[in-house]
Protein backbone atom coordinates (compact mmCIF):
# COMPACT_ATOMS: atom_id res chain seq x y z
CA UNK A 1 0.00 0.00 0.00
CA UNK A 2 1.31 3.17 -0.77
CA UNK A 3 0.65 6.59 1.30
CA UNK A 4 0.01 9.83 -0.56
CA UNK A 5 0.57 11.72 2.98
CA UNK A 6 4.22 13.08 4.16
CA UNK A 7 5.61 11.14 7.54
CA UNK A 8 7.34 13.20 10.26
CA UNK A 9 9.85 11.55 12.41
CA UNK A 10 10.79 13.32 15.11
CA UNK A 11 14.31 11.37 16.93
CA UNK A 12 15.23 13.39 20.26
CA UNK A 13 18.84 12.61 20.62
CA UNK A 14 21.46 12.38 23.07
CA UNK A 15 24.68 10.66 22.95
CA UNK A 16 22.63 7.56 20.94
CA UNK A 17 24.98 6.01 18.56
CA UNK A 18 22.45 3.55 18.06
CA UNK A 19 20.57 5.86 15.89
CA UNK A 20 22.04 4.57 12.42
CA UNK A 21 21.29 1.32 12.86
CA UNK A 22 17.20 3.06 13.63
CA UNK A 23 17.71 5.31 11.23
CA UNK A 24 18.44 2.10 8.47
CA UNK A 25 15.67 -0.34 9.68
CA UNK A 26 13.88 2.79 9.03
CA UNK A 27 14.39 3.73 5.68
CA UNK A 28 13.57 -0.60 4.64
CA UNK A 29 10.19 0.22 6.64
CA UNK A 30 9.17 3.39 4.40
CA UNK A 31 10.78 2.77 1.17
CA UNK A 32 8.53 -0.85 1.49
CA UNK A 33 5.52 0.86 2.01
CA UNK A 34 6.14 3.82 -0.30
CA UNK A 35 5.12 7.17 2.05
CA UNK A 36 7.34 9.91 1.72
CA UNK A 37 9.24 11.03 4.83
CA UNK A 38 11.42 13.57 6.36
CA UNK A 39 13.33 12.99 9.97
CA UNK A 40 13.83 15.89 12.33
CA UNK A 41 16.82 15.10 14.79
CA UNK A 42 16.30 17.29 17.87
CA UNK A 43 20.25 16.72 19.08
CA UNK A 44 21.48 17.29 22.34
CA UNK A 45 25.09 16.18 21.80
CA UNK A 46 25.93 16.81 18.25
CA UNK A 47 25.04 13.61 16.75
CA UNK A 48 24.84 15.10 13.65
CA UNK A 49 28.48 14.67 13.42
CA UNK A 50 27.68 11.02 13.59
CA UNK A 51 25.36 11.00 10.84
CA UNK A 52 26.62 13.62 8.71
CA UNK A 53 27.93 11.43 5.67
CA UNK A 54 25.07 9.00 6.29
CA UNK A 55 22.22 11.61 5.08
CA UNK A 56 23.93 11.72 1.40
CA UNK A 57 22.19 8.45 0.73
CA UNK A 58 19.37 8.47 3.24
CA UNK A 59 15.82 10.77 3.11
CA UNK A 60 15.73 14.25 3.91
CA UNK A 61 17.22 14.65 7.49
CA UNK A 62 16.93 17.86 9.34
CA UNK A 63 19.27 18.87 12.24
CA UNK A 64 17.99 21.07 14.74
CA UNK A 65 20.79 21.21 17.35
CA UNK A 66 20.23 21.89 20.83
CA UNK A 67 23.62 21.06 22.26
CA UNK A 68 23.82 25.23 23.29
CA UNK A 69 20.38 25.59 24.86
CA UNK A 70 20.02 27.06 28.85
CA UNK A 71 17.77 23.91 29.83
CA UNK A 72 18.79 20.48 31.15
CA UNK A 73 18.38 17.43 29.15
CA UNK A 74 14.52 17.38 28.67
CA UNK A 75 13.01 14.56 26.66
CA UNK A 76 9.51 16.31 26.09
CA UNK A 77 11.07 19.75 24.92
CA UNK A 78 13.43 18.36 22.27
CA UNK A 79 9.90 15.97 21.12
CA UNK A 80 7.75 19.62 21.20
CA UNK A 81 10.75 21.38 19.47
CA UNK A 82 10.92 18.79 16.54
CA UNK A 83 6.91 18.77 16.70
CA UNK A 84 6.87 22.77 16.00
CA UNK A 85 9.40 21.71 12.85
CA UNK A 86 7.61 19.10 11.40
CA UNK A 87 5.31 19.02 8.15
CA UNK A 88 3.74 15.75 8.33
CA UNK A 89 0.40 14.82 8.22
CA UNK A 90 1.78 12.03 9.86
CA UNK A 91 4.24 12.47 12.65
CA UNK A 92 5.99 9.54 14.61
CA UNK A 93 7.80 9.53 17.97
CA UNK A 94 11.21 7.22 17.76
CA UNK A 95 13.72 6.57 20.60
CA UNK A 96 16.80 6.25 18.73
CA UNK A 97 18.14 2.72 19.76
CA UNK A 98 14.35 1.58 18.33
CA UNK A 99 14.64 -1.22 15.09
CA UNK A 100 11.47 -0.59 12.96
CA UNK A 101 10.01 -2.79 10.78
CA UNK A 102 7.48 -2.79 7.73
CA UNK A 103 4.32 -4.19 9.18
CA UNK A 104 4.50 -1.84 12.67
CA UNK A 105 4.90 1.01 10.97
CA UNK A 106 1.77 -0.31 8.40
CA UNK A 107 -0.51 -0.99 11.54
CA UNK A 108 0.14 2.18 13.17
CA UNK A 109 -0.55 3.82 10.17
CA UNK A 110 -3.76 2.27 9.69
CA UNK A 111 -4.16 2.81 13.01
CA UNK A 112 -4.38 6.74 12.55
CA UNK A 113 -7.07 6.64 9.80
CA UNK A 114 -9.17 8.89 11.96
CA UNK A 115 -8.53 12.65 12.24
CA UNK A 116 -8.14 12.12 15.60
CA UNK A 117 -6.56 9.52 16.49
CA UNK A 118 -3.39 7.81 18.16
CA UNK A 119 -1.41 4.62 17.85
CA UNK A 120 1.76 3.52 19.92
CA UNK A 121 4.21 0.24 19.80
CA UNK A 122 2.20 -2.85 21.84
CA UNK A 123 5.52 -4.80 22.26
CA UNK A 124 8.86 -3.58 22.54
CA UNK A 125 11.31 -6.34 22.67
CA UNK A 126 15.05 -6.18 23.65
CA UNK A 127 17.72 -7.60 21.28
CA UNK A 128 19.45 -8.95 24.33
CA UNK A 129 17.27 -10.51 26.71
CA UNK A 130 18.77 -10.95 29.34
CA UNK A 131 18.91 -6.99 29.81
CA UNK A 132 15.28 -6.82 29.76
CA UNK A 133 13.85 -4.55 32.53
CA UNK A 134 11.52 -6.39 35.86
CA UNK A 135 8.32 -5.39 35.55
CA UNK A 136 8.65 -4.35 39.07
CA UNK A 137 10.44 -1.87 38.22
CA UNK A 138 7.83 0.18 35.99
CA UNK A 139 4.30 1.69 36.18
CA UNK A 140 1.94 1.76 33.45
CA UNK A 141 -1.75 2.93 33.37
CA UNK A 142 -5.20 1.72 32.60
CA UNK A 143 -7.68 3.65 30.31
CA UNK A 144 -11.25 2.92 31.49
CA UNK A 145 -15.07 4.01 31.94
CA UNK A 146 -16.70 3.88 34.94
CA UNK A 147 -20.56 3.22 34.90
CA UNK A 148 -21.84 6.46 33.89
CA UNK A 149 -19.55 6.00 30.55
CA UNK A 150 -16.79 9.06 32.30
CA UNK A 151 -13.12 7.98 31.43
CA UNK A 152 -10.92 7.77 33.95
CA UNK A 153 -7.63 6.74 34.08
CA UNK A 154 -5.63 4.38 37.06
CA UNK A 155 -2.24 4.75 37.62
CA UNK A 156 -0.45 1.33 38.41
CA UNK A 157 2.66 -0.79 38.99
CA UNK A 158 3.33 -2.76 36.21
CA UNK A 159 2.91 -6.65 37.40
CA UNK A 160 3.39 -8.50 33.92
CA UNK A 161 5.82 -11.06 33.88
CA UNK A 162 6.80 -10.67 30.29
CA UNK A 163 10.47 -10.56 28.07
CA UNK A 164 8.52 -7.37 26.74
CA UNK A 165 7.13 -3.86 27.51
CA UNK A 166 4.28 -1.52 25.88
CA UNK A 167 6.53 0.86 23.42
CA UNK A 168 4.57 3.92 25.34
CA UNK A 169 7.22 6.24 23.62
CA UNK A 170 6.40 5.14 19.76
CA UNK A 171 3.51 7.03 19.21
CA UNK A 172 2.11 8.04 15.68
CA UNK A 173 -0.47 10.15 16.06
CA UNK A 174 -2.22 13.02 13.31
CA UNK A 175 -1.02 16.49 12.71
CA UNK A 176 -4.51 17.37 13.89
CA UNK A 177 -4.77 16.22 17.60
CA UNK A 178 -1.23 18.44 18.36
CA UNK A 179 -3.71 21.63 18.38
CA UNK A 180 -6.08 19.56 20.92
CA UNK A 181 -3.26 17.74 23.25
CA UNK A 182 -0.59 20.88 22.52
CA UNK A 183 2.26 18.41 22.85
CA UNK A 184 4.07 16.76 25.46
CA UNK A 185 4.11 18.78 28.78
CA UNK A 186 7.46 20.72 29.55
CA UNK A 187 8.09 20.86 32.99
CA UNK A 188 9.37 17.13 33.51
CA UNK A 189 12.86 16.80 34.21
CA UNK A 190 15.11 14.19 32.33
CA UNK A 191 13.72 10.92 31.68
CA UNK A 192 10.42 9.27 31.98
CA UNK A 193 6.64 8.92 31.89
CA UNK A 194 6.32 12.17 29.71
CA UNK A 195 5.32 9.23 27.29
CA UNK A 196 2.54 7.92 29.28
CA UNK A 197 1.26 11.54 30.18
CA UNK A 198 0.83 12.00 26.34
CA UNK A 199 -1.35 9.34 25.64
CA UNK A 200 -2.87 9.69 28.59
CA UNK A 201 -3.89 13.21 27.91
CA UNK A 202 -4.64 12.34 24.33
CA UNK A 203 -7.56 9.54 25.54
CA UNK A 204 -9.08 11.66 28.14
CA UNK A 205 -9.47 14.68 25.45
CA UNK A 206 -11.10 12.37 22.98
CA UNK A 207 -8.56 10.93 20.54
CA UNK A 208 -8.75 7.53 19.94
CA UNK A 209 -5.40 5.55 21.42
CA UNK A 210 -5.03 2.00 19.82
CA UNK A 211 -1.63 -0.39 20.55
CA UNK A 212 -0.44 -2.59 17.75
CA UNK A 213 2.82 -4.19 16.42
CA UNK A 214 6.19 -4.94 18.07
CA UNK A 215 9.69 -3.69 17.46
CA UNK A 216 12.80 -4.57 19.02
CA UNK A 217 14.81 -2.19 21.84
CA UNK A 218 18.67 -2.23 20.91
CA UNK A 219 20.16 -3.70 24.40
CA UNK A 220 22.58 -1.89 26.41
CA UNK A 221 23.96 -2.05 29.80
CA UNK A 222 22.20 0.25 32.54
CA UNK A 223 24.55 0.76 35.59
CA UNK A 224 22.89 1.21 38.57
CA UNK A 225 23.92 4.32 39.49
CA UNK A 226 22.26 5.17 36.10
CA UNK A 227 19.17 3.11 36.70
CA UNK A 228 18.27 4.47 39.68
CA UNK A 229 18.57 8.30 38.53
CA UNK A 230 16.26 7.16 35.82
CA UNK A 231 14.02 5.77 38.36
CA UNK A 232 13.97 9.00 40.74
CA UNK A 233 12.88 11.09 37.63
CA UNK A 234 10.49 9.08 36.30
CA UNK A 235 9.02 9.32 40.27
CA UNK A 236 9.22 13.15 40.35
CA UNK A 237 7.76 13.52 36.68
CA UNK A 238 4.89 10.69 37.48
CA UNK A 239 3.90 13.40 40.72
CA UNK A 240 3.66 16.31 37.98
CA UNK A 241 1.73 14.38 36.02
CA UNK A 242 -0.76 13.41 38.91
CA UNK A 243 -1.08 16.81 39.94
CA UNK A 244 -1.34 18.59 36.21
CA UNK A 245 -4.13 16.06 35.33
CA UNK A 246 -6.23 16.13 38.15
CA UNK A 247 -6.45 19.98 38.37
CA UNK A 248 -7.40 19.35 33.89
CA UNK A 249 -9.71 16.08 34.86
CA UNK A 250 -11.27 16.37 38.57
CA UNK A 251 -11.92 12.89 40.15
CA UNK A 252 -10.61 11.44 36.55
CA UNK A 253 -6.94 10.27 37.91
CA UNK A 254 -6.49 7.61 40.07
CA UNK A 255 -3.47 6.11 41.74
CA UNK A 256 -3.33 2.13 42.72
CA UNK A 257 -2.25 1.75 46.36
CA UNK A 258 0.95 0.22 45.28
CA UNK A 259 1.71 3.77 43.43
CA UNK A 260 0.88 6.06 46.31
CA UNK A 261 3.27 3.81 49.00
CA UNK A 262 6.13 3.95 46.16
CA UNK A 263 5.92 7.44 44.84
CA UNK A 264 4.05 9.48 47.07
Amino acid sequence: MAYSRLLSVIYPVLDRPEIIDSLLSLRSAVTDLKIETEVIVVDGSRSSLLLKDFSTYYFNIRYIDVSQTNFNFNKSKYINIGIKSSSGVYILISDSDILWNMPTLEKLLNSCNCRLSLGYVQKVLESKAELNVPSGLRYTFYLGNNRRLNKYVLIKKDNRRTMWRPGYGLVLFRHECVDLIHGLHEDFEGWGWEDCDLIIRAWLNGIDVKSVGEVVHVSHINLKEDLSNKIKSRNKNIKISFSVLSSLFPSRIKLSKSVQRAIF
